[in-house]
This record gives structure tokens, sequence and C-alpha cells, in this order.
């Protein structure tokens, strides 16, 4: 298959040939939106997958509120549920701070590569 097949930038609209800077232009853009919607797509999916679970464990707190019989049990769930939420609002927190981190790494030595 020939180049200008591969790549929809290799030729202008006239049909001349695209000067090399305007073609490495359009590679990075390229480059850099594909890696942008792939780590969009990342945090989306983790979003999602972290609020199913957080709603599927407040369901579950409801019944488990619903099978307390005395106050002091209704008040040692609510204490572990909290401590529960906490806990993995927090784990997630950094989960998100580490894709971030990824992010970024990833992008940078793709900037710094072309130069």
């Amino acid at each position: 298959m020939n180049d200008q097949f591969q790549n929809p930038f290799a030729t202008l609209a006239g049909g001349g040939a695209m000067p090399a800077n305007v073609k490495e232009s359009f590679e990075n853009m390229t480059r850099a939106f594909t890696g942008w919607m792939t780590n969009a797509n990342r945090m989306q999916a983790e979003t999602i997958r972290f609020m199913n679970d957080r709603f599927n464990k407040d369901m579950q707190a409801f019944t488990r509120f619903g099978a307390c019989k005395k106050p002091e049990e209704f008040m040692s769930l609510q204490s572990e549920l909290v401590a529960e939420l906490v806990k993995d609002y927090m784990e997630e927190g950094n989960k998100v701070v580490a894709m971030f981190a990824d992010m970024a790494r990833s992008a940078v030595p793709s900037a710094a590569q072309k130069k």
C-alpha cells in the first residue's frame, strides 16, 4: 500500500505533497489526540467502576441498617460504614492521582522524543 493511503495527511487536497513540517505537525496532533482519548477513556472507566462499587455498598448498607435491633448496633454499623466509605474514597483518590501521574509520564517522553 502506498503512503498516501496509510496516512490521510500525506497529500494536500489539491494533490500536492504536504510539506514535511505540516505532515509532522499533523502526526504530532494525531498522536496527542489518540493519547488524550485513551487516557480519557481509562479515567471514565475507572470512575464508572468506582461509582458502581460504591452504589452497591450503599445499597447493602440499607439492608444492614434494617437488620439492626438496638441503637448500639445501629451506631456501631454507622461507624463501620463511614470508616469503609472514607477508606474507599482515599484509595480511589490515590488511584486517580497515580493514573494522572502515569498519563503525564506517558505524554512527556513522546513530546521530548520528537525534539
